[in-house]
């Protein structure tokens, strides 16, 4: 069926396509096993013959069985009157006061000492007749098994690229299933753009088709050369990334209460700095940014407004939360410091990172000092970024710093 709609869905065809059916190796599966597992009578001759033994000879030790329990002169002896299993043998409950008064072999008693089970001499033929056809019959379903085996072993690469595309397939319809509770949209993934280049000046040459750059002193002034600047140097050096994300939910988030954030970096500015009051969405925003771009990477739809555009980051590194711990001496300041060491130790231009309460855990003016510095090492090293922060002193420094 996913055949035919190749024209629509060719990629989903295309896994399709990968599937290796081993109908001959499913037919014999199918004669063999049934669906609770059990290997059937049809399996072999041999297995057919044995379970119809086994049925013969499980009836007569039960019939002889219960024709010792029905016989009125062994009522006395008897404990109960029912046929039990002790270590694979059938055994029937007498009391110990009568021990020796129904010949048999003794293979258990009760935890009270009362009662004791025993196999009579007259079904240990039956018995042993019965139990000899038990392993007969577990041998030639352990041979079955192991023909089948071998079978399936000599498809195995068949099989395996079949689960293959099974998992994939899988994964591609529990992502649409997913896409589809969210109402989610196809974000369009886009490259990052090169680097505006620094601006050459155009030389141009005199009548004679002498290059007029840089003459200075007489010779300019006789010349009437146009002097330009060699290089014009851009205001912003950008990265080249891309977020452009619109009404965009938090997944894990109630839809119905949700509110939709819209978040963008422009050609102008590539570090957002986010303010606000306790509990107005500062962190969830942060979150979900991230959760937009992993999703986007792992070939998600996105629970987000059309048109909504991303570029793949090849690194994506968070310090969000606190993470303090009294084992490690770790405050929630030195705790927040050592995650941004190590991201400032990895990341590079086309890396995203994500920062909560930016300087929080010390001293308001220290903690916005230190803020700054590496809102500054970052943009010096050209890293799309988004932090959220309290400091009054970083909005101000987000509205005057180039790039932020």
């Amino acid at each position: 069926s996913l055949l035919r709609l190749e024209e629509s869905f060719p990629h989903i065809a295309g896994i399709a396509r990968r599937f290796e059916p081993c109908p001959e190796l499913i037919a014999e599966i199918e004669r063999c096993i049934s669906d609770r597992a059990d290997v059937l009578d049809r399996a072999s001759a041999t297995l057919a013959r044995i379970r119809s033994e086994l049925k013969v000879a499980y009836d007569r030790l039960m019939d002889r069985l219960n024709r010792i329990l029905a016989n009125s002169r062994n009522a006395p002896y008897l404990q109960e009157t029912y046929v039990t299993q002790r270590d694979g043998r059938y055994v029937i409950p007498i009391k110990a006061d009568f021990k020796g008064r129904i010949p048999g072999l003794v293979h258990d008693q009760s935890a009270s000492g009362a009662t004791l089970f025993i196999e009579p001499i007259a079904t240990v033929t039956l018995n042993n007749q019965w139990r000899e056809l038990q392993l007969s019959e577990q041998h030639e379903i352990e041979r079955i098994l192991l023909e089948l085996s071998g079978q399936v072993s000599e498809r195995e690469i068949d099989i395996n690229l079949t689960v293959e595309a099974l998992a994939e397939l899988d994964l591609a319809l529990a992502k649409a299933k997913f896409a589809a509770s969210l109402r989610a949209t196809m974000p369009e993934i886009v490259p990052f753009r090169e680097p505006p280049r620094p601006r050459r000046a155009r030389r141009r040459r005199d009548d004679q088709g002498r290059d007029d750059r840089a003459p200075t002193g007489e010779a300019a002034q006789g010349r009437g050369a146009v002097i330009a600047p060699a290089v014009v140097a851009p205001t912003v050096r950008h990265p080249g990334s891309t977020i452009y994300l619109r009404q965009a939910r938090h997944p894990l988030l109630d839809p119905q209460s949700v509110v939709p954030i819209d978040v963008s970096t422009r050609d102008d500015y590539y570090i957002i700095v986010i303010t606000g009051p306790n509990t107005g969405g500062k962190t969830v925003s942060l979150k979900t940014v991230g959760l937009m771009v992993l999703m986007a990477q792992c070939g998600l739809h996105l629970p987000v407004a059309e048109g909504s555009r991303l570029s793949v980051f090849e690194q994506i590194c968070a310090d969000i939360g606190d993470e303090q711990s009294i084992e490690q001496s770790l405050s929630t300041f030195s705790s927040h410091m050592s995650h941004i060491i190590e991201m400032l130790d990895s990341v590079d231009d086309r890396s995203l990172v994500l920062l909560d309460e930016l300087g929080a855990g010390t001293d308001p003016l220290e903690g916005a000092a230190l803020a700054q510095s590496l809102l500054l090492e970052l943009q010096r090293r050209q890293i799309t970024t988004l932090a959220t922060t309290h400091y009054a002193e970083l909005k101000v420094f987000a509205e005057q710093t180039p790039g932020v």
